[in-house]
């Protein structure tokens, strides 16, 4: 069976790979001596697919390729950059797709191209990681699709068109169906057999060409069905990731001994807090805390049992901190010479309108005032 070929090329046998989240991947074996490179045009019985050659060789005496979707760019490095201004999402994914020579199709949901942000971090890394990096913060997805250009958005699942198939087997393990067919119909992002789709692998042979489809777990959006047991895996690995994290929340009250009560910020992976310590500015101080006042917590070396408040959000502060050899006002003391070795006088403090009379003899307590302090950091007033 020759119904697939690469450029020219026929294709003895292979699987192509079309997953629900990023690009799809094509294995094969070809019939020629000559290792193929660059852009190519996989066709897939009635359909074309662009693509890159990621890599190929010979391997006994028979030339095997592995070929993605688009370009070829999405593993280049993208430098980081901060966007610390108002802007729509399209704007850092164009920026990420057109610095590795990608395209962004047009079929793409505009309404969340469209979405605001007010600022986002990128961090250095593969293109395609920082894609679903941005993307997560918007619960949306990309692919490549069958003409090599990136789609972003939310899928809706439109039903498959009608098309010729056998159906071979249906593994409910997997959650899938094996199809006999000589059409490529079925794609992700779709309902087939009143199911969503979430992966399709279409494989071709001597004899046979057959389509693999995964279903989608309707509750977790991100999922990917064919990577379900390599996610699970690094769950396992990292399952006390959620430690090492830092969580916003805010403080309910803070108890008799100093700690805090703190309702985490939009999650349910931590329950509400009780008796959390918190971390002073300084050995020894003591903080007053007042409900509502925005806190961060961690817990030290991802340890459950040691958690603490770590930091505080801004406030309105505006008494400036003093420091050793600041300014102080006392206020102003007169003494007054009436005659006959007499002496009256006033003092006024820095917190008085007008002086008070003074009693020569006994002792005058001065009250000062601060009159300079450190602007870079200031306090509540109270």
């Amino acid at each position: 069976m020759s119904d697939v070929r690469l450029n020219d090329i026929d294709v003895i046998s292979g699987d192509l790979v079309i997953p629900r989240v990023g690009n799809w991947s094509a294995h094969l074996w070809l019939d020629t001596d000559i290792p193929p490179g660059g852009k190519v045009t996989l066709t897939w019985l009635d359909t074309e697919f662009e693509g890159f050659v990621l890599r190929a060789g010979e391997e006994q005496g028979q030339v095997r390729a592995l070929i993605v979707g688009g370009a070829g760019g999405l593993s280049t490095i993208v430098p980081a950059k901060m966007y610390d201004f108002s802007h729509a999402m399209e704007l850092p994914l164009n920026e990420i797709i057109s610095k590795v020579s990608e395209r962004l199709s047009s079929t793409s949901t505009p309404s969340v191209l469209s979405r605001p942000m007010t600022n986002w971090v990128r961090l250095q890394g593969e293109a395609a990681t920082l894609l679903s990096q941005l993307l997560d913060q918007h619960d949306a997805i990309w692919r490549v699709l069958a003409d090599g250009s990136i789609w972003v958005g939310i899928d809706t699942y439109p039903p498959v068109s009608e098309f010729e198939y056998d159906l071979l087997e249906s593994d409910p393990t997997s959650i899938s169906h094996c199809l006999s067919t000589e059409e490529v119909r079925v794609f992700p992002g779709q309902t087939f057999l009143d199911k969503p789709v979430g992966c399709v692998v279409y494989e071709i042979g001597p004899d046979r060409s057959l389509a693999k489809v995964y279903y989608q777990d309707p509750s977790n959006a991100h999922s990917d069905p064919f990577k379900t047991g390599i996610e699970a895996l690094v769950r396992d690995a990292l399952r006390g990731i959620d430690y090492f994290l830092t969580y916003s929340g805010e403080v309910v009250e803070q108890r008799p001994d100093g700690s805090l009560d703190i309702r985490i910020d939009s999650t349910t992976k931590l329950p509400p807090l009780t008796s959390v310590p918190y971390q002073s500015p300084v050995p020894g101080a003591s903080l007053k805390v007042s409900p509502k006042e925005r806190v961060q917590v961690m817990f030290e070396g991802g340890n459950p049992s040691r958690h603490k408040a770590t930091w505080y959000g801004p406030g309105k502060g505006d008494k400036p901190v003093a420091r050793k050899s600041d300014k102080v006002d006392v206020g102003q003391l007169t003494i007054t010479a009436v005659g006959m070795g007499t002496l009256t006088g006033t003092y006024q403090s820095p917190y008085d309108v007008t002086p008070q009379p003074i009693t020569i003899g006994s002792p005058i307590p001065l009250i000062g005032k601060i009159v300079e302090g450190y602007e870079g950091f200031k306090l509540p007033g109270g």
